[in-house]
């Protein structure tokens, strides 16, 4: 609570209201910016707009627009570019396709598509890669992980390796940014699976705390909060069981802060986090 807070010398500050109110949106930081790119408002469709928050001036800028809209994404910041993964798009499809901003290019690009569609699944990034672990695959809650290794570890001329008939619905301006990227080479999906959880689990929270993963809460099966924690072993190839959270909570943000795993909000049993389309 607040005293505890106060034991450590920490302190919560407003900041300023966004240009546009998001529900389902992911966020990423880059050169110290703040983007927070996508979601919907309300039952809107989803969107592809970004804005990026300029600290020295304590104002909300507009980013360069994603190629796909999406909502219910997860997000993830890999060699200093910003990843946007999934999610589902304006036409209430589930997506598996995959973008990334490149602040030095300043649009996104086409990156490859995972191996499956997944929304309100949670990301973060390993040495190995970035990974997306679970979420909704339209039929219900995911276990699967799935990640992407840096071009450094992918071999294959350290292109990002785009699967062109495998991108939903490509617009003329995907296709014009695929052939300006010069991070595209056609080629199979570079995405690789990685070791399930040991429970299902759509809107979970994930964060890298001292070279870990770690995986809380979420909804299992029955559209039930959880409030099970684990951790994967990337050398061993398992998924460890760490003690549980005090509640159960889905929908919530988890951050690493002086080497401790900080979780923030979510719902609880019987509020579920905002529903993937048709409330698959």
């Amino acid at each position: 609570g607040a005293a505890a807070a106060a034991a450590v010398g920490c302190s919560w500050e407003a900041l300023p209201r966004m240009l546009t109110g998001r529900e389902g949106a992911v966020a990423g930081v880059l050169n110290g910016r703040l983007f927070v790119c996508g979601g919907r408002s309300g039952d809107a469709a989803a969107v592809n707009s970004v804005e990026w928050l300029d600290a020295g001036r304590s104002t909300w800028q507009a980013g360069p627009s994603m190629l796909t809209a999406r909502a219910g994404a997860c997000a993830g910041v890999m060699g200093g570019r910003l990843f946007a993964v999934g999610g589902w798009g304006e036409d209430e499809n589930f997506l598996r396709s995959c973008e990334v901003l490149d602040l030095a290019v300043g649009f996104w690009q086409v990156a490859p598509p995972m191996g499956g569609s997944r929304a309100l699944a949670a990301a973060a990034c390993l040495p190995s890669g970035l990974y997306v672990c679970g979420g909704n695959g339209g039929d219900g809650p995911l276990r699967s992980v799935e990640f992407l290794p840096p071009p450094a570890l992918r071999g294959g001329g350290g292109g990002l390796g785009l699967n062109a008939g495998a991108v939903e619905a490509p617009s003329p301006v995907v296709a014009a940014a695929a052939l300006l990227s010069p991070l595209l080479a056609l080629g199979p999906s570079a995405w690789r699976s990685a070791p399930s959880m040991t429970e299902l689990r759509s809107a979970p929270a994930a964060a890298v705390v001292a070279g870990r993963l770690y995986v809380c809460g979420g909804l299992g099966s029955g559209k039930r909060a959880l409030c099970s924690v684990e951790r994967l072993d990337v050398q061993a190839g398992l998924w460890e069981p760490l003690p549980p959270m005090a509640v159960p909570r889905s929908g919530a943000a988890a951050v690493p802060a002086a080497g401790r795993l900080c979780i923030f909000g979510g719902y609880g049993g019987g509020h579920p986090p905002p529903a993937p389309p048709a409330g698959r």
